[in-house]
This record gives structure tokens, C-alpha cells and sequence, in this order.
């Protein structure tokens, strides 16, 4: 086991994390879970039930390991829309662990949530997270093309893919990811039918991305 794991594996167990410490986590992934530790956590210290909020669970470790496949679709800088933001934690793990300098831009329906993302989460660029419902294929309320765009499979019709992936600039990619608690097993296999590619994340979920 990595000396880093031993050191902290008291902290783990306490968090929740019964998955194991491991010899699979690769460099990259160890490296990951430092940097949430060190500052993703220590930014919300005081603020825990940002994590809560922001729909992780009970673990806030467990929420890093399903995150870090994401992050390898990642292959260059520009602006990062996140459809059902919530208050950006998400985004952040994100950003700060791309080797890619990338803008961060979010919606959500909840006010509460996109204030917490404006005033704690991003308040560099809160004027990029706004509060929006988007459902079928609405107008996003920004001016601006995306070199990536993510969501829930859950949001996947015909109307939404066919705005986004006008949003998107060349090159982009338009990324949907799935829960473990939720059965999107039809959105699925039409994501498959209109040639999204299937990427696996640690602990079951997964990615569907397709490349403008």
C-alpha cells in the first residue's frame, strides 16, 4: 500500500470509505485524493454540508474516486459547462486536478446552491453560475461556445443533445454520466445508438462522451 494510504487510512475508514485501500490506485488517483483532501476539504472545513448539498453522499472520499475518469477526457483548456451544477463541488475537483487550464461555468435550479457556488466554491467566476432550469432543450444563458460539456444521462433526449451539442466548439466534447442509484438504462442504449463512447468509473457508474 502507498505510505500516503497507511497515513491517512484511519481518516478514510472514518469517512466511510469501505472500498478498500488498495494496491489499484494508481499514482494519478492518490495524487487526486491528496489534492481533495488538502484543498477541497480544507476550502469547505467549517462548511460540510456543502458536501451533502452538493449530492456526494455520506463519504466525502468516495465522491473523488467516481470523479477521476472524468477528468482523463480532459485533453485540453477551455471554458467547462457543468448542466446541474449544483454548488459547483463537482466542478472543482475538476478543475484543480486537470493538467488543462479550464474556465468553470455552471446551472442549477436550486438559488440556494448556486449562491454557495458563487460566494464559496468559485467566487473568482461567480458571474458563470446561474440559476436555470434546463429540461428540453432550452436556450443556455450564456454567450459562449464549450470545450466540454457534462450531465446527467438522466437529462438525455433529443431536444437537449441536439442544443448542446450546438453549444459546443469543435472539438469539444459533450459528456452525460450516470448514477448507481438511478436506472437510466434507455437513455442509455440511445446514447449508444447515436455513437457515444462508454468509459467505466470506480464504482459502477458511467461515462458516455462523444467528440464535435
Amino acid at each position: 500500500m502507498h505510505p500516503w494510504l497507511v497515513m491517512n487510512e484511519p481518516i478514510f475508514e472514518a469517512q466511510g470509505l469501505k472500498h478498500g485501500l488498495h494496491q489499484e490506485f494508481t499514482p494519478r488517483l492518490i495524487n487526486y485524493l491528496k489534492t481533495w483532501m488538502i484543498e477541497v476539504i480544507d476550502l469547505i472545513i467549517d462548511k460540510k454540508h456543502l458536501i451533502k448539498e452538493n449530492g456526494v453522499g455520506g463519504s466525502s472520499f468516495t465522491f473523488p474516486l467516481k470523479f477521476s475518469e472524468l477528468i482523463s477526457l480532459i485533453d485540453s483548456p477551455g471554458k467547462i459547462l457543468d448542466i446541474g451544477s449544483s454548488n459547483g463541488l463537482s466542478l472543482k475537483f475538476i478543475v484543480i486536478n486537470s493538467e488543462y487550464k479550464l474556465e468553470p461555468f455552471g446551472i442549477d435550479f436550486d438559488a440556494t446552491k448556486i449562491r454557495n457556488a458563487k460566494e464559496i466554491i468559485f467566487p473568482k467566476f461567480k458571474g458563470n453560475f446561474k440559476k436555470f432550469l434546463y429540461r428540453n432543450g432550452e436556450d443556455l444563458p450564456f454567450n459562449a461556445k464549450f470545450k466540454y460539456i457534462m450531465l446527467a444521462a438522466l437529462f438525455f433526449n433529443e431536444k437537449n443533445y441536439n442544443k448542446l451539442w450546438q453549444s459546443l466548439e469543435k472539438g469539444g466534447k459533450l459528456i452525460f454520466y450516470t448514477y448507481q442509484d438511478q436506472d437510466t438504462s434507455k437513455k442509455e442504449i440511445n446514447l449508444r445508438k447515436m455513437n457515444f463512447k462508454r468509459k467505466c468509473c470506480y464504482g459502477g457508474a458511467y461515462l458516455y462522451f462523444k467528440t464535435k
